[in-house]
C-alpha cells in the first residue's frame, strides 16, 4: 500500500538509462572535421555539437537522419564526411538559409529590440509564434491541475501536431516527469509512465521506472514484473537485476527496512548523495555506552575514507606499508576479502585517502589521493581501467597559501553510462568518463567566476540535479559551487560567493530547482534557485548567511522536510537547523559534548553526529528545539574522528582509522535482547 510520506530512493544509475536528454558525445565525434561547406573550417567541437543538437531538436531527427551509419550504433561508426543522403544536402541549403537571414537581413534592421533577434531551426519548424519546449508547456498543465492535466494536455497537442516537428513527442519528455515527481507524488508519476507506456509499450526505461516506483510502495509482484520486462527489453541493466535479486530474496521479517535497496549504502553520502537512509525500525533512543557493538574488524590501514556497504560486502580504502589499497571485507564479520593497490602511501601529517568507494553493479569505482580513478571487479578486485586527473586532464587541487593541498578527496560519482570526477583544471574543470572503457565522453571548461576563492578542485563531490529542468551536475570547487550539463560538459552556471581561499569541503544540497551550498573558514552558506535561460540555466542567490549565522566547515549537510541540519562554525560542530526557503534559524547553534567538526548522516528522524573526538551524539531531527537521544563514545581515537558514519541494515558503520567499529541500532533486535 501507497505510503504518502515514503522516500523514493531512484538511483542515478536509472535516469541515464533513459532520463537524459540526447546529445551527441563529444568522445564519439572525430577529432577533425573534413567537408565543411557551411560551417567555418575551424569550428570547435563545442560548437559543432551545439549546431547539430538545434538541427535534431527542431527537425526531430537523428544524426542517422543526415549521416551514414546505423540508428542506434556510437556515433564513432558513422561516416561524417559522406555526402551520400539527399537529407544532408537540403540540411546545407537550410544552415545556409537561417545564416543569410541572420547576417543579412535581420542584422540590417533599423529597429532595434531588447533581446537580440535571431532566426534559428526551431523558428520556422516548431511551428509556433513564440516557439516552446513541450516541457514547459507539460510544466505549466501540472501547476495547474496535477497529472490529469498533463495528460489530457499531452493528448491534445499529439493529436494536433504529432509528426509536425512543432513538439519532441519522443519518450524521454514523459519518463522525465515522472522521475520528478516519483519522489512526493508517485501516484501521478505512475500516471504519466502510464500514458507513456501508451505510446512506447516497449520502452526499457519506462518499465525500469515503473518497478522502482512499484518497488517503494512495497507492491513486489508489480516490480518484478516491469522490472523483468525491462530487462528483457535491455538485459544489460545491472540496476534492475540488483533489485529484483533483492525483491525475490527479501530481509527476514522484523528486520529495518523501507525500500529493496534500503539494508545498502552504496557510495559516499547514501543512494542519493544527500546523507539519508531510507531505513526505519531502527533504535530512537541510544542506552547507556551506547548501542551494542556486533563487530569490529581491524587491518584497514590509515585514512579517513567512508564505506560503502551493499549486498554481502564493504568496501573502502586505505593506507597500508607498502601503498594505498581498495579494500571489501566481509559484511558478516569484517574479515578482508580481498585488497587492490592503486597508488603510494600519502602522509601529510593526518595520512591515508580521504574518497569512498562508489559501487555500480558489478563494479567498483575509487580516486586515490594521487588522483588515479580506478575501476575494479566488486567481487575480484581485479582492475578494469585506471585514468589520472593529473597526467591526462591536468588536475590540480585548490592550493590553500598558494602552497598547501590535502590532496584528491573527491568520491566518483556514476550517472547511468559514466562516472563523474573534477580534475579542477580550467579546461578540464569537470570530466565524464564512459563506466565500461574509461573513455572520455567529455570535459568541462572553467569561465571565470569571480574574485572569491582559488582556482583548482576542492574536496567535495558532485551530485545530481534536474533543477531548472535540465539534468545537470552540481559540484564545489575552489573557485564556488558550479553546475554543469550531464548529456555534453557544457559549463551552465557558477556561484562564487561561497568560496574560500583554504578548503571548499562539503557536498552540495539538491532539492528540486534549489541548491544549498556552504563553506567554513569564515565563509557562510546560500540558497540558489535555478531557472531555465535560453537552453542553459542561471542561478540566483536567494538568501545568503554569513559565517557568525552559519558554516559548516567538513562534516556535511542534511535536509529533513522543509530545515536543513548541519554541524555550524568553523571547525566546531555545533548543531543547528536552519529553514531551506528562508535561512531563518530554527535553533542553535547548540554547544554540546562534542569537540570540534562533526560529520553528519540521517536515518529514521534521527541524525548521527560523529564529533572530532570520537563522540557520537544522536539527535532527533525536527525544527522545533535541539534534543539529544543518547551518546557513546568511539573506542581507540589517536587522530582527528572524522570519517562519515554509514547506517545500513540496521547497523552503524564507524570507521576509525586501522578499525571498523559495527555497531547494532535495530530497535527490534535491542528489544529481544532486553532482560
Amino acid at each position: 500500500m501507497h505510503r504518502p510520506h515514503s522516500s523514493l530512493r531512484l538511483a542515478a544509475a536509472l535516469a541515464a538509462c533513459a532520463l537524459a536528454a540526447w546529445a551527441p558525445a563529444a568522445a564519439q565525434l572525430p577529432e577533425e572535421f573534413t567537408n565543411l561547406q557551411v560551417l567555418p573550417k575551424d569550428i570547435s567541437q563545442r560548437e559543432l555539437i551545439d549546431t547539430m543538437r538545434g538541427f535534431c531538436a527542431a527537425l526531430d531527427v537523428r544524426c542517422s537522419h543526415c549521416h551514414v551509419g546505423e540508428e542506434g550504433q556510437p556515433l564513432s561508426t558513422f561516416d561524417f564526411a559522406a555526402d551520400d543522403k539527399h537529407d544532408k544536402r537540403a540540411a546545407r541549403l537550410m544552415l545556409k538559409m537561417t545564416r543569410a537571414i541572420n547576417e543579412e537581413y535581420v542584422a540590417a534592421l533599423e529597429e532595434k529590440k531588447e533581446a537580440p533577434v535571431e532566426v534559428r531551426c526551431a523558428t520556422c519548424h516548431r511551428g509556433q509564434e513564440h516557439p516552446r519546449l513541450i516541457q514547459d508547456v507539460l510544466a505549466g498543465a501540472l501547476e495547474m491541475g496535477g497529472a490529469e492535466a498533463v495528460e489530457s494536455t499531452y493528448r491534445e497537442l499529439r493529436a494536433e501536431y504529432y509528426g509536425r516537428h512543432t513538439y519532441d513527442f519522443g519518450e524521454v519528455v514523459l519518463n522525465n516527469m515522472a522521475f520528478d515527481l516519483a519522489r512526493e507524488r508517485p501516484e501521478d508519476a505512475l500516471a504519466l509512465l502510464a500514458l507513456n507506456a501508451e505510446f512506447f509499450p516497449d520502452s526499457p526505461a519506462v518499465e525500469h521506472l515503473f518497478g522502482e516506483i512499484y518497488a517503494v510502495q512495497g507492491e513486489a509482484e508489480k516490480a518484478i514484473r516491469h522490472l523483468e520486462r525491462s530487462l528483457a527489453l535491455d538485459p544489460e541493466n545491472p540496476r534492475a537485476r540488483h533489485v529484483v535479486e533483492q525483491l525475490r530474496n527479501p530481509a527476514p521479517k522484523g528486520e529495518p527496512g523501507g525500500s529493496p535497496a534500503a539494508a545498502d549504502w552504496p557510495q559516499w553520502r547514501g543512494p542519493e548523495r544527500h546523507g539519508r537512509s531510507a531505513e526505519t525500525g531502527l533504535l530512537a533512543e541510544w542506552p547507556e555506552g551506547g548501542p551494542r557493538l556486533a563487530f569490529r574488524a581491524a587491518g584497514l590501514g590509515a585514512g579517513f575514507s567512508s564505506v560503502a556497504v551493499v549486498g554481502e560486502r564493504i568496501y573502502t580504502l586505505g593506507d597500508l606499508e607498502d601503498g594505498q589499497y581498495v579494500l571489501a571485507l566481509s559484511r558478516a564479520d569484517g574479515s578482508r576479502l580481498w585488497k587492490t593497490r592503486i597508488g603510494p602511501v600519502w602522509d601529510d601529517g593526518y595520512g591515508g585517502p580521504r574518497s569512498t568507494p562508489t559501487l555500480d553493479g558489478d563494479r567498483l569505482y575509487a580516486l586515490g589521493t594521487e588522483g588515479d580513478v580506478v575501476c575494479l571487479d566488486a567481487a575480484t578486485g581485479e582492475p578494469r581501467w585506471s585514468r589520472s586527473l593529473p597526467r591526462e586532464f591536468g588536475g590540480v587541487l585548490m592550493k590553500a597559501m598558494g602552497t598547501t593541498d590535502w590532496k584528491f578527496s573527491e568520491s566518483p560519482l556514476v550517472d547511468g553510462d559514466r562516472v563523474i570526477v573534477t580534475p579542477g583544471a580550467a579546461g578540464a574543470v569537470m570530466v565524464a568518463l564512459d563506466k565500461t572503457t574509461g573513455e572520455e565522453l567529455w570535459r568541462a571548461q572553467l569561465p571565470d567566476l569571480g574574485k572569491e576563492g582559488v582556482p583548482g578542485a576542492g574536496y567535495s563531490s558532485a551530485v545530481v540535479s534536474e533543477g531548472g529542468g535540465l539534468r545537470h551536475y552540481v559540484q564545489l570547487v575552489g573557485k564556488g559551487a558550479i553546475g554543469v550539463e550531464a548529456a555534453s560538459g557544457r559549463f551552465l552556471w557558477g556561484y562564487n560567493r561561497v568560496a574560500n581561499e583554504i578548503a571548499n569541503i562539503p557536498t552540495p544540497l539538491v532539492s528540486g530547482d534549489h541548491v544549498f551550498v556552504s563553506s567554513g573558514y569564515g565563509t557562510g552558506a546560500a540558497l540558489l534557485k535555478l531557472r531555465r535561460e535560453g537552453d542553459g540555466l542561471a542561478a540566483e542567490e536567494v538568501y545568503f548567511l554569513a559565517g557568525e549565522t552559519m558554516q559548516n566547515h567538513h562534516g556535511g549537510l542534511i535536509l529533513d522536510g522543509d530545515h536543513v541540519y548541519t554541524g555550524s562554525g568553523h571547525n566546531k560542530g555545533f548543531p543547528m537547523a536552519v529553514e531551506l526557503a528562508s535561512g531563518a534559524v530554527a535553533w542553535g547553534p547548540v554547544r554540546n559534548e562534542g569537540k570540534s567538526s562533526a560529520a553528519i548522516s540521517y536515518a529514521d528522524g534521527r541524525i548521527y553526529f560523529r564529533y572530532q573526538d570520537g563522540r557520537m551524539i544522536l539527535v532527533e531531527a525536527t525544527p522545533e528545539a535541539y534534543r539529544e537521544h543518547g551518546t557513546f563514545e568511539i573506542p581507540e581515537v589517536t587522530k582527528p574522528s572524522w570519517s562519515h558514519p554509514v547506517i545500513a541494515g540496521a547497523r552503524l558503520y564507524l570507521r576509525e582509522q586501522d578499525n571498523l567499529f559495527v555497531y547494532d541500532v535495530s530497535a527490534t533486535t535491542a528489544a529481544a535482547e532486553a532482560p
